[in-house]
């Protein structure tokens, strides 16, 4: 993360974190272990997380922060050909746990997301696939105490 992003983060004094940045999630046909695509899975999913989490909670006076890490049921449903975005995911998910340990300083939740129709991941997902608005509304809900309006 570029030091003057890291500033602005900081800057601004969030009380709670949001992660949902990701890549495209990509499905490795090859059958073999492919590192530049773990990689950038990791690039989101560990440093990304991290870099912002640790930029939010530098914020002058702040005393606690607050994270939402959604994580995937594809760690408990593996499916061949996502083993380097699952390694990513739980490589996230233990960054979640660590900074869990220092609790005075960060509440971190990381629940496993259902498979949701969206635009970047409907070609890799069956009929089974969830709508999006009921899952994060809830999601939000259990998070942060946000209530859902009915769509218009």
């Amino acid at each position: 993360m570029p030091p003057e992003l890291a500033e602005q983060i900081a800057a601004a004094q969030f009380s709670h974190v949001y992660y949902f940045a990701t890549p495209q999630i990509a499905k490795n046909s090859s059958g073999t272990w492919n590192v530049s695509l773990f990689n950038e899975f990791c690039s989101f999913y560990v440093r990304g997380f991290s870099e912002v989490v640790r930029a939010a909670a530098r914020a002058p006076g702040a005393e606690s922060l607050t994270a939402l890490y959604p994580s995937t049921v594809f760690l408990d449903q593996p499916e061949k050909g996502f083993a380097e975005y699952c390694a990513a995911k739980a490589a996230g998910e233990t960054l979640c746990d660590h900074l869990a340990l220092n609790a005075a300083r960060f509440v971190v939740q990381r629940p496993r997301l259902a498979r949701m129709k969206t635009d970047q991941n409907s070609s890799v997902l069956g009929p089974d696939a969830a709508d999006p608005y009921p899952a994060m509304a809830l999601l939000l809900q259990d998070f942060c105490g946000w209530q859902a309006r009915t769509p218009q």
